[in-house]
């Protein structure tokens, strides 16, 4: 079973932040997910399209619906300042 995650208190955010970096060193495809949202939303950094695709593909590459799904509608709507595609 899967269990998505949560955005965080701001107090925590910065920890959080922490904590999904060192997990997609040991790539961890739910801190994958959830970097690149704190990148997208600017969750304790300042927000990040880039970084945010780069985390975002890195879970793609693991075949992840998810993931591949979260994309599409990144390109498709044209969501955090990318443009639709």
């Amino acid at each position: 079973m899967r269990v998505l995650h949560r955005p965080v208190e701001l107090t925590d955010r910065k920890m959080a932040f922490f904590w999904y970096e060192k997990s997609t060193m040991q790539d961890n495809l739910e801190a994958l997910i959830a970097l690149s949202d704190v990148y997208f939303k600017g969750y304790g950094v300042s927000p990040n399209s880039d970084m945010g695709l780069f985390w975002l593909n890195k879970a793609v590459d693991f075949k992840d619906v998810i993931a591949t799904l979260q994309l599409a509608q990144i390109y498709y709507f044209g969501m955090y300042g990318i443009s639709p595609n």
